[in-house]
């Protein structure tokens, strides 16, 4: 999903709403950032799954410049 949801940004000329980390993380570490986003936030759960996950993410595993230039180079 978050190689989708990065791509179709760079695709559409935007900036992807999140990237993965750099460094490797635990199979479990994205699961962990789902559920405490949404423990913080229960009212998020009345949207898309899809729209939740990005969100979660997004505070997660924020883009930066120098990491998104790498991305689409």
């Amino acid at each position: 999903m978050g190689e989708y949801l990065s791509w179709r940004d760079v695709f559409l000329g935007k900036n992807p709403s999140f990237c993965p980390p750099k460094e490797e993380v635990e199979v479990t570490q994205p699961i962990l950032v789902f559920v405490n986003y949404v423990e913080e936030h229960p009212e998020k759960m009345e949207h898309r799954l899809a729209m939740v996950l990005e969100w979660s993410f997004r505070r997660a595993y924020p883009c930066t410049d120098a990491y998104y230039i790498k991305l689409v180079n």
